[in-house]
């Protein structure tokens, strides 16, 4: 009886070699004494496993994993019963004479030849987000990125990328409705459109300042859901928590990739979905930067087609009862209800009609355009 000098240990390495890459090592061993007098029922077994772990762009995951174990020992053992011979009685000492007087070994070999068993495998896997990449609207207030580019959202939503949400603010100052009245109005216009997650922060409604502070809240929210493109308010326009938001947003994204800054702290969930990834607060900069310019009058450098989108980009807006029923509360700001339509589509069908299409949503981007041919260039000249 007891554990026969039981002997475990187990050992684990994790080595992050970069933001790419990382290694881990795991190495055991088992070991005790035979339980067997002449040895035999031992443990001797040492195993370990090798892990790399590669991520060569956001999309794609490869693993490669080899293991390895070694079994020694004297192996396992049994004791014969021999049957006892014709007119022996068949318990008492008749019995522990007739197995007394024979070999009681079967196993292992009584020469006590030690036995060495090898296993080992290896194997790769290959992981790959099929889905084109993700995009990221961001604006001062709930019913912003509808009305300034839901259409977008929405069909990049159909072609299965992925899209979220991140309005700076709660919406306590506006005219009309409450914070709680734009936050479920929000939550259902994001399910219109098709957003994966919508988040609000905590930056006061009417006080969207660039800070530093500020900026660390929207990088934060960069890094947690990683997107390839992030549309921004255009950097000039009527309502200043507009503009600042577009100076605000750029900032925060290029703090986003700084290796050395720690946004630990600035973790949060969402309202809707959950932005975290796996990767935590990885460094991460987005690989474009576009700006919505429909609240302000300046030539766009390029439309996105919405024909199809026109009509649920309409009804997310439409989500936002406390804004655009009718109400004596800023009236004078506020279009009439029967009004509204008319106004949206007339913004829709101009920008489309730019672009050679029925329905349209502007936007600027700051860097030129790279064409590879000139006979896939899209939009007639004359």
């Amino acid at each position: 009886f007891g554990n026969y000098a039981l002997v475990t240990t187990q050992s684990v390495v994790n080595l992050p070699v970069n933001d790419r890459m990382a290694i881990r090592f795991a190495f055991g061993t088992e070991n005790h004494a035979g339980y067997l007098s002449n040895g035999a029922d031992d443990l001797d077994v040492q195993s370990e496993r090798l892990k790399i772990l590669i991520k060569p762009v956001d999309s794609v995951t490869a693993l490669f994993a080899a293991d390895f174990t070694r079994e020694g020992g004297a192996g396992e053992g049994e004791i014969q019963v021999v049957p006892p011979p014709s007119g022996v009685p068949t318990g008492g000492a008749g019995l522990g004479s007739a197995i007394a007087s024979s070999n009681p070994w079967t196993s292992p070999d009584p020469s006590g030849a030690d036995r060495e068993t090898i296993f080992w495998s290896a194997r790769g896997e290959l992981n790959s987000d099929l889905r084109v990449g993700s995009l990221t609207a961001i604006a001062a207030h709930r019913d912003d990125v509808e009305q300034t580019c839901g259409g977008t959202l929405l069909g990049a939503a159909h072609r299965g990328q992925r899209t979220g949400i991140l309005d700076l603010t709660r919406g306590e100052m506006g005219t009309r409705g409450s914070a709680e009245d734009r936050a479920r109005e929000a939550a259902d216009a994001a399910k219109i459109l098709g957003a994966e997650w919508r988040r609000a922060l905590d930056i006061p409604d009417g006080r969207v300042e660039n800070t530093w502070e500020n900026r660390l809240k929207v990088a934060a929210v960069i890094r947690q859901t990683r997107p390839r493109v992030v549309i921004l308010p255009y950097w000039k326009g009527r309502h200043p928590d507009h503009y600042t938001t577009s100076v605000l947003g750029y900032e925060a994204c290029f703090l986003a990739g700084l290796r050395k800054l720690d946004l630990g702290s600035q973790m949060s969930a969402s309202d809707i979905g959950e932005p975290t990834s796996d990767e935590g607060l990885a460094p991460h900069r987005p690989f474009k930067i576009i700006y919505a310019t429909l609240y302000y009058d300046v030539r766009p450098t390029f439309v996105v087609d919405i024909s199809e989108q026109f009509e649920s980009k309409f009804a997310s807006i439409m989500a936002y009862k406390s804004q655009f029923s009718d109400q004596d509360a800023g009236k004078d700001l506020f279009p009439a209800h029967d009004e509204i339509y008319a106004r949206v589509e007339s913004m829709a069908r101009y920008y489309g009609a730019l672009g050679g299409v029925k329905y349209g949503e502007p936007f600027l981007q700051k860097e030129v355009g790279l064409v590879e041919d000139l006979l896939g260039i899209p939009v007639k000249s004359i």
